[in-house]
């Protein structure tokens, strides 16, 4: 499941700013990214829709890829808070998985923070397959996260089991 960060919805305030990623060397326009702030805890909201040919009852495992703005060897602490409802039910309290990844050193390299698993063992029922998830994802500047510059989000994905092409039924397995 991606989630590109052209999908993703900034509030207005707490936000990352879009900053230029890479250019052609030459003054291009070049391309840009959003960049995640060391002094200040940032965040961006999102929501999933589990596709419907993933396998019941399994979890779900949230990556963040991000690269780094400079050559700092730190780590970058991201955190993910989200809450879950299947189809007819009640989105809950939120809950929330978190990673530290180190930055490799090398400026704008593509790197994956994997954030620990989503338990989804509740959802066993055939009639759980339109799950959704809202998301809200952000950089915890003050736990643990030692990476003196911005980081760059690439974009968000949640990899999952399969065990059908989709649903037999429309909303149902």
């Amino acid at each position: 499941i991606r989630v590109p960060v052209s999908s993703i919805k900034r509030l207005g305030f707490s936000d990352p700013d879009w900053e230029p990623f890479a250019e052609d060397g030459i003054g291009s326009t070049g391309v840009y990214a959003l960049a995640f702030s060391k002094i200040v805890d940032q965040e961006v909201y999102f929501s999933v829709l589990i596709p419907h040919n993933w396998k019941l009852g399994t979890d779900l495992h949230p990556h963040v890829h991000w690269s780094p703005s400079d050559t700092d060897t730190g780590s970058v602490t991201w955190k993910i808070e989200y809450t879950i409802a299947d189809l007819g039910g009640v989105f809950g309290n939120t809950s929330e998985e978190s990673v530290s990844d180190v930055g490799d050193g090398v400026v704008n390299k593509h790197q994956v923070a994997d954030l620990t698993n989503i338990d989804m063992s509740s959802y066993t029922d055939p009639d759980d397959i339109a799950i959704k998830l809202l998301c809200r994802l952000y950089r915890d500047v003050s736990d643990g996260d030692d990476y003196n510059n911005d980081a760059f989000l690439l974009e968000i994905d949640f990899h999952y089991q399969v065990d059908a092409i989709g649903s037999r039924e429309e909303y149902t397995k």
